[in-house]
């Protein structure tokens, strides 16, 4: 009997207590400030730079004719990152790299490439937002970009069997 009436108060208890726990308010949001996110450059050499900021870390390799740069990290990081590069280059992004597609990767690709830059992945890199610059493979980029056309594709074989086709397209 003793069991029975501690369970039926634990119980009690539990239906009493549970509701008034889940409507606490909400606290602060959850996400960085990105005003107070600084870009530092380290001088990698023979003007290759890393560009360390919120997520991954993004290289720079100027050129004379234009810059390369991999990873475009999150969206609210574009004009930080970009004049980081402008310090560094007066030479306009022409190719932003994904090494895959996470949204600390790939997040600035839209706005880069507003900025001009071609944007170049792997085909399988294909579960992107709509509205992005996409690369990948012609029938990936016809299914959700139509309005675009190839820049530059290449084939290359991993193994006896397989290919690997990676293109660049651009808007």
């Amino acid at each position: 009997m003793k069991k029975i009436t501690f369970c039926a108060l634990a119980a009690l208890a539990t239906c009493a207590v549970g509701p008034s726990l889940a409507q606490q308010p909400a606290g602060p949001p959850v996400g960085p400030d990105w005003s107070k996110i600084e870009v530092k450059t380290i001088d990698l050499g023979n003007h290759t730079y890393m560009l360390e900021g919120f997520g991954g870390n993004v290289t720079v390799a100027a050129g004379d004719d234009g810059v390369i740069m991999v990873d475009g990290q999150f969206a609210p990081m574009h004009d930080k990152l970009k004049a980081a590069i402008e310090a560094v280059s007066s030479q306009p992004i022409r190719f932003l790299i994904n090494t895959h597609y996470h949204r600390d990767h790939v997040g600035g690709n839209a706005l880069f490439t507003k900025d001009g830059a071609v944007v170049v992945a792997h085909e399988k890199d294909d579960g992107h937002p709509p509205g992005q610059v996409h690369a990948g493979s012609g029938r990936d980029a016809a299914r959700h970009h139509p309005q675009q056309r190839p820049v530059a594709c290449r084939q290359r074989a991993r193994r006896p069997a397989q290919t690997s086709r990676q293109c660049a397209y651009r808007r």
